[in-house]
């Protein structure tokens, strides 16, 4: 029987305006799964909530069998995170963040992450993130999130996807 890494059971948060209610679902070890949605619908709330970075107003979530809020630390050292916008100081290099992290990371992997940068084409040193684009950002993101060896990675992008029928005209 296959692991459920994640389990979200009945999820609600309430804003004035909006509310995540009653979101359940499960996600089995070796699985892809992805939220698809307009710019509101609760995507990036619901992965501040499985993070346990928002109070919920009901549910539960399990990571690994385990209860996020009861045991959070622990399930975020095991958790890769990548978020649209880049947590990380304009002012720092790929080798900067990297240093910050190892000291955040007891599983922190300085080969595998400099094999990152080197596979996604970043520079280590000598160029700062208010330099980088933002597909290099989003590299660096990536790089990041995976130097630990995480067991469950998160990803909150922005993926715009396009489909142009060849019977439709494009637009500018």
């Amino acid at each position: 029987m296959e692991q459920i890494l994640l389990q979200v059971d009945g999820l609600t948060k309430r804003y004035p305006g909006f509310a995540l209610d009653g979101m359940s679902f499960s996600v089995p070890g070796g699985s892809i799964m992805g939220f698809v949605g307009e710019n509101g619908a609760g995507k990036t709330t619901t992965l501040k909530l499985i993070l346990d970075e928002l109070p919920r107003d009901g549910g539960t979530v399990t990571i690994f069998g385990l209860d996020n809020r009861e045991r959070g630390s622990e399930l975020r050292a095991q958790i890769g995170v990548v978020f649209d916008d880049s947590h990380f100081h304009e002012m720092f290099t790929p080798a900067e963040v990297g240093a910050i992290l190892r000291g955040c990371y007891r599983t922190w992997d300085d080969a595998l992450y400099r094999s990152l940068l080197r596979r996604f084409g970043l520079p280590e040193k000598g160029k700062k993130l208010k330099e980088f684009s933002r597909g290099m950002t989003m590299k660096l993101g990536v790089a990041a999130a995976l130097a630990h060896r995480p067991r469950l990675l998160l990803l909150d992008v922005n993926c715009r996807i396009a489909y142009i029928s060849p019977s439709m005209p494009k637009r500018n």
